[in-house]
């Protein structure tokens, strides 16, 4: 399953966090409604949060999904995170910071 997330890169701008998510589709392609999900937690905040990128088609080959955590109002950077790729309930792909894992 990791070998289908191959790159994850956070990319800061002065106002929000971008994170950028590059996955491969299994050969046969992903199937139509394939979501990538990115849960998170900011520093100042307890809470889990989550984003997702729908694809309402086959996705094949390559695939880069963005997620931005914006705001002057936001509770702080980005210090865990954890990413799947899931169809039908079912996960394809998952990768988190160890400091996710430390939230377990």
């Amino acid at each position: 399953m990791p070998a289908r997330l191959r790159l994850f890169t956070p990319a800061a701008t002065p106002s929000a966090e971008v994170f950028h998510v590059y996955w491969r589709a299994p050969a046969r392609g992903a199937p139509v409604n394939t979501l990538v999900t990115f849960e998170y937690r900011q520093r100042y905040s307890p809470a889990v949060r989550f984003l997702a990128v729908r694809y309402p088609f086959v996705a094949t080959g390559e695939n880069k999904a963005t997620f931005r955590v914006a705001g002057p109002e936001s509770p702080g950077p980005v210090v865990a995170w954890r990413v799947r790729v899931v169809w039908g309930g079912r996960r394809m792909a998952e990768r988190a910071s160890p400091s996710w894992e430390a939230l377990s």
